[in-house]
């Protein structure tokens, strides 16, 4: 049975996010105003074949999302027109071959066009919900479920100061989920962040987790449409201090918190780096170890609705270009074939285990693992603290405070320093 199957049978979602020119070459070859939104030295030519790419595509994954051409400013022409012909062809072709379409994503600071920086308050906001509406009534009907808002806080769980806070003030986040509920009262409505997967590992570590979960239950509070909570995963797995991959358990506990919100939970964007493992390490070991017990962790709530891998496979990921290292983050190889962690996905869905609650779901005791608990074989200790910023641990830990960068910005500086 493939992995695809498994999924269905077990009724959850897995999924990926694509590339229109591993799918459509031809027709990404004649749209070159596109060419700077895909860098990646890897993306120059489709690996293999697009049948290798449709193919892994369909017997891998249930879902897809799109990785860049549905986000606000790829969706514009040089005229400040949307054009949707790349993603109609994308949308239409997953719709009819059987996948659920996730939109992604209708507003986040990073990837709005330019020139709404310069708009006053009150006609940015015009220009906001016109672009909520016309995209999501453009999808009506073809793309059910949106990530509406994405990576609105900061590291250290604040609001991230990005132009949609000075513009549009705090409860910008509620406008927009409304805004989407207006345009399409079927669709199923996302806040997605990164670095929030784990509850309960103690400050640092779960400080931006406890933001995601208040402010959460904050728009709920206020009685914003959020009907899901999308937890990125982008794990490192020699990660130390902030970046230490959460445990099993505190992924969980993170998942049934939101449970009491009535969220639906997605891991939205996982992937797993080992590069910079030590030797000694097998990568592909400690991938699908990692793989296996976040996701049997997760495959246990009953609030848990599926996985999306950001990538088909690693000779497609995002990793490489971005952070300027050769990675194999993902579950099939740069052939398209499984690695053991492709099995790791497998085991944990047909093995699904609930970590023992805490003492109380809010409790505040620490999850993270002891010495000889798991990933001892392999998580790397932290650095002991130091006044010097020298170590890259202790410049992407001072900075993260106070600093509205998103998170995986200070990782890129840091990792390029």
């Amino acid at each position: 049975m493939s992995l695809a199957d498994s999924a269905r049978k077990g009724g959850w979602e897995v999924g990926t996010c694509v590339l229109p020119k591993f799918m459509f070459p031809e027709v990404y070859s004649s749209s070159g105003r596109r060419e700077s939104i895909e860098k990646n030295p890897s993306h120059e030519a489709c690996p293999l074949s697009v049948n290798s790419y449709l193919s892994a595509l369909s017997t891998t994954f249930t879902s897809f999302t799109i990785e860049h051409h549905m986000k606000w400013g790829p969706l514009l022409n040089k005229s400040r027109e949307y054009d949707f012909t790349t993603v109609d062809r994308m949308v239409d072709w997953g719709v009819e071959n059987g996948f659920t379409v996730k939109g992604h994503v209708l507003i986040w600071h990073v990837t709005s066009p330019k020139f709404i920086n310069d708009l006053p308050p009150a006609e940015f906001s015009k220009v906001v919900r016109n672009h909520i509406f016309t995209v999501m009534r453009h999808f009506r009907g073809r793309v059910r479920q949106w990530d509406v808002v994405n990576e609105a806080l900061a590291p250290d769980g604040s609001m991230a100061d990005t132009i949609f806070l000075r513009k549009m003030g705090p409860g910008y986040i509620a406008q927009c989920f409304r805004w989407a509920h207006e345009a399409d009262p079927d669709a199923f409505l996302i806040y997605n962040d990164n670095k929030v997967e784990g509850w309960g590992l103690g400050s640092p570590h779960s400080d931006k987790a406890e933001g995601f979960f208040n402010l959460l239950r904050d728009l709920i509070e206020e009685g914003a449409p959020v009907h899901g909570a999308g937890l990125q995963g982008h794990l490192v797995a020699s990660g130390t201090g902030v970046r230490k991959p959460p445990t099993p358990k505190a992924v969980a506990n993170q998942i049934r918190r939101l449970s009491t919100l009535n969220l639906k939970v997605n891991l939205s964007e996982f992937d797993v780096r080992t590069s910079s493992l030590p030797d000694h390490l097998d990568p592909y070991e400690v991938q699908k170890e990692i793989v296996r017990d976040i996701l049997s962790a997760c495959f246990s709530q009953p609030n848990f609705t599926g996985v999306y891998f950001w990538g088909v496979s690693d000779a497609v990921s995002w990793v490489e270009d971005f952070y300027g290292n050769v990675d194999k983050p993902l579950i099939l190889d740069s052939s398209y074939s499984p690695k053991p962690s492709h099995q790791g996905v497998l085991d944990a869905m047909s093995s699904p285990t609930a970590p023992p609650l805490p003492p109380a779901l809010h409790d505040k005791s620490s999850l993270l693992p002891p010495p000889s608990g798991w990933g001892s074989s392999w998580m790397q200790a932290s650095p002991p603290p130091s006044p010097s910023p020298s170590t890259s641990e202790t410049a992407t830990t001072s900075e993260a405070y106070g600093n509205s960068l998103p998170d995986w910005e200070l990782e890129a500086k840091t990792d390029s320093g």
